[in-house]
């Protein structure tokens, strides 16, 4: 039955995908496109806060869906963020974060990008692999290499929206979590069905803590948040985010001995009731920086939020590195109308 539903669950992303490029837009700037073939968790926030500072002298912007979010506009316009999560939802507010990145979020990408992006060089599409609606010059997949390959099962029963046969129209594959045992045979699955595809590795990166009570005049960037002095040597981790076993890794990795853990749903709004009862009198809770979004727009107790700290983590390409960078950026910083092999072929 389940293999049966998900024949017709791709059926019918097939037709409106169809549909979706039919009607496709073209942008005269780079657009690139960064997608999962699952549900999430792969780990698209930190690449997406790694190419913005790649790729700052172009005036970057990051357009996006805005999950949970119940409105659409502008984010953030580069100096400050205009935005709330509940009208943008955590994944934009947290890219709203960087300095100098506009974000816009809503369903109509190519509004925004007409009202909001005329001055920008490069545009990223955050989440868009399964949405062909705006012409790319580049469509990036990235793959979670902490999962293996032979779990991978199609809506609905599992994560992943197409199978690996979708990445025909891939311009780059970028294994994340590429130190996990799987990643070598995520590697020779994609060089005998995609010998031509470049594959490229990364690894997310825990970069310390930051508490969650930020000081006045800190709100909007998260690079003047103090680091705390030192780590625990035991704390406890909750999130609400796509792949919570390689968060919890993360930190046992970092000589953190985990005395709970505690694991929502990918994006799960607290409520005040809920964070205030499993985090009273256990601290220190360590959590996320998207989990952070969510918890500073709720009423927490002072004692409770001066137990969370969040932990910080980079994305850092550990093979191919420049011409990763290559491909995705081009030549944008000397000729952004220049015609790009692969470029709005697939």
């Amino acid at each position: 039955m389940i293999e049966l539903l998900s024949r017709i669950y791709l059926a019918l992303h097939l037709f409106v995908f169809r549909r979706r490029k039919a009607r496709s837009v073209k942008f005269p700037m780079r657009v690139v496109s960064i997608g999962n073939l699952s549900m999430g968790g792969t780990g698209k926030t930190p690449l997406v806060a790694y190419l913005a500072q790649k790729s700052s002298k172009l005036n970057p912007m990051v357009v996006l869906r805005g999950y949970g979010g119940t409105s659409s506009g502008l984010v953030s316009d580069g100096q400050r963020v205009v935005s709330n999560f509940d009208q943008a939802g955590d994944e934009a507010m947290l890219l709203a974060q960087i300095s100098g990145l506009r974000v816009a979020a809503g369903s109509d990408r190519a509004h925004l990008i007409r009202t909001y992006g005329d001055s920008a060089k490069i545009i990223f599409l955050d989440d868009a692999f399964q949405n062909p609606s705006i012409q790319r010059d580049v469509d990036l997949v990235l793959i979670d290499a902490s999962l293996a390959p032979q779990s991978l099962r199609v809506l609905p029963g599992g994560k992943f929206r197409e199978n690996v046969d979708a990445l025909e129209r891939a311009n780059a594959v970028l294994l994340t979590r590429a130190d996990s045992p799987h990643a070598s045979a995520w590697i020779s699955k994609l060089r005998v069905r995609f010998p031509r595809l470049p594959v490229f590795q990364s690894v997310h990166e825990f970069a310390g803590l930051s508490p969650l009570v930020q000081r006045a005049g800190n709100a909007g960037s998260v690079k003047k948040q103090k680091t705390k002095p030192g780590l625990p040597k035991q704390a406890s981790a909750f999130c609400g985010i796509g792949n919570p076993r390689a968060f919890f890794e993360m930190l046992t990795r970092a000589g953190i001995d985990l005395k709970r853990r505690r694991d929502f749903g990918d994006h799960h709004r607290y409520s005040s009731r809920e964070v205030n009862e499993f985090v009273q009198g256990t601290g220190p809770w360590i959590t996320t920086e998207k989990d952070a979004v969510r918890l500073r727009a709720i009423e927490l107790d002072e004692a409770i939020l001066k137990s969370i700290w969040i932990a910080r983590l980079s994305l850092r390409i550990t093979v191919g590195e420049k011409t990763f960078l290559k491909l995705v950026l081009g030549n944008s910083l000397k000729a952004k109308n220049r015609a790009r092999p692969g470029a709005n072929q697939r």
